[in-house]
């Protein structure tokens, strides 16, 4: 009896004990959480990625890159359209002019943009995009006026004593921003030095000395006015004077050197002169016409 009760007691044990750990599984399949589901791979082939397929010129309705919103997406805009372009310029005669326009185009545009300037062909060659190109050529073309062409005359007044005694018109025709010059007399032989030949005989070393009118003018647009910068000289031989057995010629100069505003049409005397040890004195008057 007491053999089939401990029986009975051991497989009610186990029976419980099986019971026991079936619940504890199916607890813990209930908590595990289900596997995610995988994601479906994309048909469309992965590709490099460049900023400019984000159609930024249609939603900005412009292809004009320096309205890109950032910098690297101009950048690629800027290496997508790039163009070079030449642009001539039509009234520079005058290598420092063209100089200067090349200086002000690098200096306003973008440093990045590449700017050339072709002084055999009158030319600057610039590398950008269209809308650039063509901000660039209307700046150019802003800077390469053309020059106005004036009639200057001077007029150089000579009185002794207050009673007039000459008067004498120059004439010249000069460009805006270009330098012209005119002379008028003669040149006069000044012995320099002397030398010996072979022979013994001694031989006289010269130079030329130029005596007469001298005129040197350049004119400058100032707005609706103009500025002259201008030196003249009036010259000439007052008398002989022997120097070591050598005749050397004395000069008489006068010389006015400045800078004056003119009105076209309009006489500007711009200098006056009384000459030392006499009673004659000079006035210099100019007057600039356009010329059409």
């Amino acid at each position: 009896m007491t053999y089939l009760a401990t029986r009975r007691i051991l497989a009610a044990l186990f029976s419980l004990t099986l019971a026991c750990l079936s619940l504890g599984l199916t607890a813990r399949a209930q908590d595990k959480p289900a596997d995610a589901p995988k994601p479906a791979e994309s048909s469309k082939p992965v590709t490099d990625y460049h900023p400019i397929e984000q159609d930024w010129e249609n939603k900005l309705h412009t292809t004009d890159c320096s309205k890109m919103p950032n910098r690297t997406i101009e950048n690629d805009c800027r290496m997508i359209h790039y163009q070079t372009r030449t642009i001539y310029l039509k009234n520079v005669s005058q290598q420092n002019e063209a100089n200067e326009i090349l200086v002000a185009v690098r200096n306003m545009a973008d440093p990045s943009i590449k700017v050339f300037l072709i002084a055999s062909q009158n030319a600057i060659t610039i590398g950008s995009y269209p809308q650039d190109l063509e901000r660039i050529e209307a700046y150019i073309h802003a800077l390469d006026r053309p020059h106005t062409t004036y009639r200057l005359t001077y007029t150089i007044t000579e009185s002794d004593a207050g009673k007039r005694i000459g008067v004498q018109h120059f004439s010249m025709v000069t460009a805006t921003g270009q330098r012209t010059q005119i002379k008028e007399g003669s040149k006069v032989p000044v012995a320099t030095g002397s030398y010996s030949t072979s022979d013994k005989a001694s031989q006289e070393q010269f130079t030329y000395l130029d005596v007469g009118m001298n005129f040197d003018a350049t004119l400058m647009q100032m707005g609706d006015n103009l500025q002259l910068n201008t030196k003249v000289e009036q010259s000439a031989v007052a008398s002989m004077q022997t120097i070591s057995g050598v005749q050397e010629p004395v000069i008489r100069q006068s010389i006015f050197t400045g800078i004056a505003n003119l009105t076209p049409g309009k006489p500007v005397t711009i200098g006056a002169i009384d000459v030392p040890g006499s009673t004659r004195h000079l006035d210099i008057e100019v007057l600039a016409e356009p010329l059409q």
